[in-house]
């Protein structure tokens, strides 16, 4: 059987042993236990036949480092994708339950439908980036006013958070004892615009690998100027001003417009903050913020 596995022609058969024993090392170290400190044990079969010559195990010894650093690797990223899939399906419970409680009824369809658009948007810009930039999903998961190193920032987030707690439990009131009276159509384009919104987030992210949940600066980190960041300065705040006047008609309720728009000098509270901490910190920040005048919306600030 393994005769028949090697190739025909000699000239690649010493290729073929070589990708042979990359694959056997391998598979020994799948079974490696970590223990102490950092050390491996690594649980070797037994093999029949002749023994090998020195040059024979000197070459296998060799590929280790590469097998162990490709496994250092996967289980790296295994461990972020449990965290990822752990915490979104805990976010997702919560959020679910912030949308319906309130409203006393699962009948609540303006619920469903932005929760439909909001879960499938996250969830399709996770298993992207989760596959292509795994780093950007780990910078992403440290967010929250305790993820923020700045006093003003964890204020800011602190307020930010309590705010988006309101902005989803008020139309499931508002439903529930029948404040407002939004049309359907106009729930459906506010739909239309936070999936806009989430298209925005995707774009940026893609332009832009250091972008953080929290304002931060990395070694060797570049000033994006192209893409969405030649038309303003903050893309990712421009589609989150969107998402914050879409969620009040998406969810059918005119009351919690007033506070969507109570968190728009919030919004701008952090922009200002980080723009003079990537002046102060980031090298090129300023010249950009001469040659990309807009902040926020292009043409008005």
């Amino acid at each position: 059987m393994r005769d028949s596995a090697e190739p025909a022609y000699p000239a690649v058969r010493p290729i073929a042993r070589i990708f042979l024993r990359v694959d056997m090392e391998c598979s020994l170290i799948s079974s490696v236990n970590l223990t102490g400190l950092g050390k491996a044990r690594v649980n070797r079969p037994a093999f029949s036949g002749k023994r090998q010559s020195k040059s024979s195990a000197r070459n296998r010894h060799s590929l280790l480092p590469i097998c162990a650093h490709r496994l250092h690797g996967t289980g790296r990223m295994s461990t972020l994708n449990q965290q990822a899939w752990v915490r979104s399906a805990v976010s997702l419970v919560a959020f679910m339950a912030m949308l319906f409680i309130p409203a006393g009824t699962l009948r609540f369809w303006p619920g469903w439908l932005y929760a439909f658009v909001f879960s499938g948007a996250t969830t399709i810009i996770s298993v992207y980036f989760l596959k292509h930039d795994p780093k950007l999903v780990e910078r992403r998961m440290k967010v929250g006013p305790g993820a923020e190193q700045r006093p003003t920032q964890k204020i800011i987030m602190a307020i930010t958070l309590a705010g988006f707690i309101l902005l989803i439990v008020l139309p499931g009131l508002d439903y529930r004892l029948h404040w407002s009276s939004v049309p359907p159509w106009l729930v459906l384009a506010a739909n239309a615009v936070l999936a806009l919104s989430f298209a925005i987030f995707f774009v940026v992210l893609k332009q832009n690998s250091y972008a953080a949940s929290t304002i931060r600066i990395e070694a060797d980190q570049p000033v994006v100027s192209t893409g969405l960041y030649a038309i303003v300065r903050h893309p990712l705040y421009s589609g989150a001003l969107l998402l914050l006047l879409a969620t009040p008609l998406a969810l059918a309720s005119y009351w919690t417009l007033l506070v969507a728009l109570a968190l728009i000098p919030v919004l701008a509270w952090r922009l200002l903050d980080e723009e003079r901490f990537l002046k102060q910190n980031l090298p090129g920040y300023a010249d950009y913020c001469r040659t990309t005048r807009f902040r926020l919306i292009p043409l008005i600030w």
